[in-house]
C-alpha cells in the first residue's frame, strides 16, 4: 500500500503527467529534507525535453541507490514499483518521527506541519524560523495562561497558492501561524499580542484580526490589519 497516489510512471520512459512529477518531486524533497547539502526540487511537474537530464530524475536515481539498493537504477517511479512502494514508506517513517517529536515545551512539530492532504511536515531548511515562531507562541501562551491552538501554520508553496494565499505569505518560510485560544475573543487576542510587542516581550512582527484568529508573524517589522 502506498501515501503517494500516482497515475501512471514519472522518469526516464516514463508517462510523466504533472501532477505524478509534482508529487514525487514533493516526496523527494521530504525525504531529502534532513540532507543540507542537496538543493530542493523546484516542485513544478515538469522534467524538460530531456528527462535524462533533469534534476528530478537525477534525484529519483540517487533515491533507488540509497534507498532501493538498486545496482543499475533506471530513474524511473513505477505504480506500485519498489521505488514507489519505498518512497511512500520513507515518507510515513518521516512523518510519524515528526509528528511525535516535540519542538517546545507546550508544541510538537505536527502542529507546524502543512493543512495538505499529505500534512507535509516543516522542511529541514525551515526549521529555525519554526522554532524561532514557537519560542514567541510559548511567551504568548504563558502570557494568556491558556493553551493555543494553531489553525495554519507552514504552507506549502502548491497549498498556499491553492488556498489563495499572498504570494509573498510568511506561511510558506515557516515564519506564521493563525492562532486560536479558547475562550478568548480574537480582538482580545490581537491586543494582548500586540501589547507583548510593544512591552518587547515577544518579536516584533505582523499581527492581523480575523473572525475567527489571529495571524502572528516574525517578519521583523511592524505590520497591523484587521482592525
Amino acid at each position: 500500500m502506498t501515501n503517494i497516489t500516482l497515475s501512471g510512471s514519472v522518469g526516464i520512459s516514463g508517462k510523466n503527467q504533472r501532477k505524478d512529477i509534482m508529487a514525487v518531486q514533493e516526496a523527494l524533497n521530504l525525504v531529502n529534507s534532513s540532507n543540507p547539502v542537496l538543493k530542493p526540487l523546484v516542485v513544478d511537474g515538469k522534467l524538460g525535453i530531456k528527462p535524462e537530464k533533469s534534476k528530478t530524475v537525477n534525484a529519483i536515481i540517487q533515491f533507488q541507490k540509497k534507498y532501493v539498493h538498486l545496482q543499475n537504477p533506471d530513474g524511473r517511479i513505477d505504480v506500485h514499483g519498489k521505488t514507489h512502494v519505498k518512497l511512500s514508506s520513507a515518507i510515513l517513517k518521516l512523518k510519524a518521527h515528526q509528528n511525535s517529536s516535540i519542538l517546545t515545551a507546550h508544541f510538537k512539530w505536527s502542529e507546524f506541519s502543512c493543512n495538505d492532504k499529505d500534512n507535509t511536515p516543516v522542511p529541514q531548511d525551515l526549521r529555525t524560523n519554526v522554532k524561532n515562531l514557537a519560542s514567541q507562541l510559548e511567551v504568548i501562551r504563558s502570557e494568556i495562561g491558556k493553551p493555543i491552538k494553531i489553525t495554519s501554520a507552514y504552507r506549502t508553496p502548491e497549498y498556499n497558492r491553492k488556498i489563495g494565499g499572498a504570494t509573498n505569505s510568511l506561511h510558506v518560510t515557516g515564519k506564521a501561524a493563525d492562532l486560536q485560544v479558547s475562550g478568548v475573543k480574537p480582538k482580545d487576542l490581537y491586543e494582548k499580542i500586540i501589547s507583548l510587542i510593544n512591552n518587547g516581550k515577544i518579536t516584533q512582527g505582523g499581527v492581523g484580526l480575523y473572525t475567527s484568529f489571529v495571524h502572528y508573524d516574525i517578519r521583523g517589522t511592524s505590520a497591523r490589519w484587521g482592525k
